[in-house]
């Protein structure tokens, strides 16, 4: 381009054959006044439908002003923004104008720009060129099906872009539609003509289930938009199991039963399966094979892969077991998948527990008896039973708990009594025979419960010569609310067996007192003992009474009754402690001593009137440097003596020691075990169907209400254990409350304003107090259970649960201290079930008594350790790691660290995996066993599971415990047994 001369001028030249052409006047020349910018103008390739603007610019390149009068283009050329009255350009001004190429049809377009003036030159003609083009797209595939994505990671999917047009795209791209947020793709492509490209949307669902959206691609800014549709389905895991449970049935003892499972990979990515391994409480019952551990299972999309299952029965009952996989290849964390297993060992799903029943020697004219439980844990479905029966001797009988017919529910046991009453001397045999059914059809199950072979021996003995010792227990005065216990023995002082039946608390006795080695029937040869260990826990102050008895095989007296008697007392004398057990002591140690304390709490002094042992007791205990007496106690003062324990001989020994300050016989109960045997033997019995029993003790104060929202909501992960173990569980709730509260920023629900005070949530029943496996919509009772309110300040959660577990709430319905109706425990506490207690305060407990304390009273409800947990979910001690805790929870991690639990934070970020951990602590089957002696070697223990000896365990000093890992416990019904020689630690 150039004007003068960098402009082009025009010459007004006669073309009469484009005149002629462009339907415009004849052409003539003329003197060049108006010059353009461009001599042409070309488009080039445009899409058809759009409007792409060119700059032409006119000047007037002569020296007088001149007029342009017409600026025109034919179509699809047009002109914009040129008046119709036209322009005056001054000398040498100029103006600049958009032609316009609107093509509507295919192919190239030729014509001219029509500039024309007033000075009478002709009009200048600019040739005008371009071509209308088609934009053609094409893609593949037409939709777009992302299959399964788990929720939480992505999918992507090709789309294939290909331009076989001539022209240039910018292709676009939009996602429209219902799930539109849960798709993301590229904003735009530019595609030469003829290239083709690859783009990849990706689907992140937010939601389980299907997600469908639409993705519009537009070839050009003006081209009209293609539809491809997307699909795909959020899933929980990138991982598909087939079968997701397996039911192997029943399983004979010892035989072998196998099933395949299938893993698939549904998805469009490749995946790697990096992990197979059981749950933690799997029964090792189960095995899986068809894979190498370490080396991972590579899956293409669709691609499938076979696992096989293998159960192989220990001993007869339900088993239960679950694989769980780990694929990586979607997500961060990969996904997961499970599946479930079960089945029963044995030969029907009516499990018979014991197998067989050896009634072992039975006097003549006497009455053996025994108890066999019929479960219904693996039948699948309700079962009738028909009749229960004995065939063979005429001295067996049986009789249920219930009269058949009957229906058994799932996961119901009854009680089956088998006696034996001989009526001639020698062996028999028999065996108890079940008959079941089908509810609905009447069909006999496919499977029928084997019998129970059934044996026994009689003998006619000489009338029973024994004594017993002491003749009655007397627990003079304990403490309300603390525990102490008395031996008694009987021993059979004549020259033939003694046979006794029946051991155990008369009728009307007292449920303060309970009894530890009560037996059904035991034969004691001349000059053997038996023991039984017998408890006392009053749970409010007065006198308390009651019986042992036991039948004994002398026709001329066969009844024997022993009397018991104790007092609750609420007096200011405090003993501690105030129960003593030495356990199992080797005769070859040094005699291990107790110290007691006397504490005065009187107002005024107290004066000691004697020390005294009692009835029963063992010379093997001494009392050094114990003070005289009569000793006066000073109000506040104390007094301390040693009890000392020197075992000559095997056996149990005890000592009632009663202090008489003039008023009452206050007891300190002392027992302990005499061994020679260097060798120690330790019994277990796991149960077949554990009972649990569970109180949450929740910290109602203001800044819990997140907490007790993330409980409420994870039900499913604290119950798994208990649902997948066939638990019998009691869940119930208090909070750490005592006193109502007297006002704030908000008020406590549960009639009570937050000073529950032990009793269970919610106080006046407004809403159920207590879950079970019977509980209809559990999640939904629970999520009332544990919206306790955010009403207090005080947290007391350790006397809370005292209170919660003492009389008089534990053993009435109605707490006859308030005007609450039915505000009692009664029904959550079962002496014979597993206690676990979790207390969640985000502050640390702040009861008046100290830690020991509750230690005590801990103690003093299960004897045995194995059947007691108390964990915490609370702050920890470091509280750079828990910033909204309050304060440390270090009370409540003494005595969790004391009895064995689960600590958690209460900044736990994965509620729904620390309630899980606190389930399979409360519910699993037991994997720590704690021995009553201290190994002298531990290289040298020896255990044994239903007499085999295992592996798989180990022995932790510090705690003086056997611990199996929680992959193998011992099976549920299991004996476990454990020998090591003695130590003196």
């Amino acid at each position: 381009m150039r004007t003068r001369g960098d402009w082009v001028v025009v010459a007004a030249v006669y073309l009469g054959v484009l005149a002629s052409a462009c339907e415009g006047p004849q052409l003539k020349e003329a003197p060049a006044d108006l010059v353009v910018s461009e001599p042409s103008l070309d488009w080039g390739l445009i899409a058809l439908g759009e409007e792409v603007p060119k700059s032409l610019t006119v000047r007037n390149a002569g020296v007088a002003p001149a007029m342009l009068t017409a600026l025109s283009a034919p179509a699809p050329f047009s002109v914009r923004g040129f008046p119709a009255e036209g322009i005056s350009l001054e000398s040498g001004e100029e103006r600049a104008f958009e032609i316009v190429f609107a093509p509507t049809v295919e192919g190239e377009a030729k014509s001219h720009a029509w500039v024309e003036g007033d000075d009478g030159a002709g009009p200048l003609l600019v040739p005008l060129t371009g071509e209308g083009a088609k934009p053609v797209l094409q893609w593949d595939p037409a939709s777009l099906d992302f299959g399964q994505v788990p929720l939480g990671a992505s999918g992507t999917q090709p789309l294939t872009l290909g331009n076989s047009g001539k022209l240039r795209l910018q292709v676009s791209f939009s996602v429209e539609g219902t799930d539109a947020n849960e798709y993301q793709a590229p904003a735009s492509i530019d595609l030469l003509p003829g290239a083709w490209q690859t783009v990849s949307p990706v689907f992140s669902p937010n939601h389980l289930g299907v997600g469908e959206a639409i993705l519009k691609v537009r070839p050009c800014p003006t081209c009209p938009e293609h539809a491809v549709p997307l699909s795909g389905e959020a899933v929980a895991s990138c991982i598909q199991v087939d079968p997701v449970s397996i039911d192997f049935g029943s399983v004979k003892v010892g035989t072998s039963s196998a099933r395949e499972i299938t893993i698939r990979n549904p998805g469009t990515t490749a995946l790697e399966v990096v992990d197979v391994f059981p749950s933690t409480s799997s029964s090792p019952d189960f095995q899986v094979s068809g894979y190498t551990p370490g080396t991972p299972i590579h899956l293409e999309p669709g691609a499938s892969y076979l696992l096989a299952v293998t159960l192989t029965p220990s001993a007869n009952g339900p088993r239960q077991a679950a694989v769980r996989l780990r694929a990586t290849g979607v997500g961060a964390d990969g996904c997961w998948a499970e599946a479930r297993l079960q089945g029963n060992g044995g030969e029907g799903c009516l499990l018979l527990s014991p197998e067989s029943i050896d009634f072992g020697v039975v006097a003549l004219g006497m009455t053996g008896q025994r108890r066999v439980q019929v479960a219904n844990l693996a039948c699948g479905a309700d079962v009738r039973i028909d009749e229960v029966q004995v065939v063979g001797d005429a001295a067996f009988t049986a009789g249920a708990a219930k009269q058949p017919p009957f229906v058994l529910a799932q996961s119901d046991v009854v009680d089956v009594i088998v006696r034996y009453a001989p009526t001639v001397n020698g062996p028999v045999t028999g065996a108890l025979h079940v008959v079941a059914s089908d509810p609905v059809t009447g069909a006999p199950l496919a499977q029928p419960p084997p019998d129970v072979p059934l044996s026994g021996t009689a003998r006619t003995l000489a009338p029973c010569e024994f004594s017993a010792s002491p003749p009655r227990l007397d627990f003079g005065s304990v403490t309300v609310g603390r525990a102490a216990t008395l031996g008694f023995r009987v021993a059979n002082t004549g020259q033939d067996s003694c046979y006794f039946t029946n051991l155990g608390l008369s009728a009307n006795t007292a449920p303060a007192f309970s009894v530890d080695g009560d037996s059904p029937g035991f034969v004691l040869a001349a000059g053997e003992s038996r023991d039984a260990l017998v408890r006392f826990l009053p749970p409010a102050a007065g006198p308390y009474s009651g019986a042992l008895e036991s039948y004994v095989s002398d026709p001329a007296n066969p009844y024997q009754t022993w009397a018991i008697t104790g007092q609750g007392d609420t007096g200011c004398l405090s003993i501690d402690p105030n129960d003593i057990d030495f356990g199992t002591v080797y005769s070859a140690c040094p005699a291990p001593s107790v110290t007691v304390t006397l504490a005065n709490r009187c107002p005024a002094d107290t004066v000691l009137q004697s020390l005294v042992r009692g009835a029963g007791t063992s010379l093997e205990f001494t009392l050094p440097g114990a003070p005289n007496f009569p000793y006066t106690l000073r109000a506040g003062g104390s007094l301390q003596f040693n009890v000392q324990y020197a075992p000559v001989d095997d056996g149990l020994d005890s000592m009632p020691l009663y202090l008489d300050d003039g008023t009452s016989r206050h007891l300190v109960s002392v027992r302990g075990r005499g061994v020679k045997d260097p060798w120690r033997t330790d019994a277990y019995d796991q149960a077949a169907r554990q009972k649990v029993d569970v109180l949450f003790v929740l910290d109602n104060s203001g800044s819990m209400s997140d907490k007790q929202a993330a409980i409420a909501s994870n039900l499913s992960s604290f119950l798994q254990t208990a649902r997948n173990e066939n638990v019998d569980f009691h869940l119930a709730v208090t909070t750490t409350g005592l006193e109502p509260s007297d006002g704030g920023w908000t008020d406590c629900p549960g009639g009570v304003s937050g000073g529950e005070a032990g009793r269970l949530f919610p106080a006046d029943g407004s809403s159920p107090r207590l879950i079970t496996p019977q509980t209809p919509d559990a999640a939904s009772v629970w999520n009332k259970m544990t919206k306790v309110g955010t009403c207090h300040w005080l947290e007391q959660g350790l006397e809370a649960s005292l209170r919660a577990l003492s009389s008089p709430l534990v053993d009435h319905a109605d707490d006859p201290r308030t005007s609450l109706a039915d505000d009692g425990n009664l029904g959550f506490y079962r002496p014979e079930a597993k206690l676990a207690v979790i207390f969640v305060s985000d502050e640390d407990d702040q009861s008046e008594a100290d830690v020991a304390s509750y230690l005590a009273f801990y103690k003093s409800l299960k004897a045995d350790p194995v059947m007691l947990s108390v964990s915490a979910v609370v702050t920890p001690e470091d509280m750079s790691t828990c910033m909204s805790g309050t304060s440390a929870g270090s009370r409540y991690m003494e005595l969790v660290d004391a009895l064995g639990g689960v600590k958690e934070s209460i900044c736990t970020l994965d509620w729904a995996a620390s309630l899980g951990r606190l389930g399979d602590n409360a519910f699993g089957l037991n994997i720590v066993f704690p021995l009553t002696g201290v190994p002298a070697d531990p290289t040298k223990i020896e255990v044994k599971i239903d007499g085999v000896v295992v592996g798989g365990w180990s022995y932790d000093a510090g705690k003086n415990v056997i611990l199996f890992t929680p992959l193998n416990p011992p099976p549920a019904g299991s004996h476990v047994e454990i020998r090591y020689p003695v130590g003196c630690g």
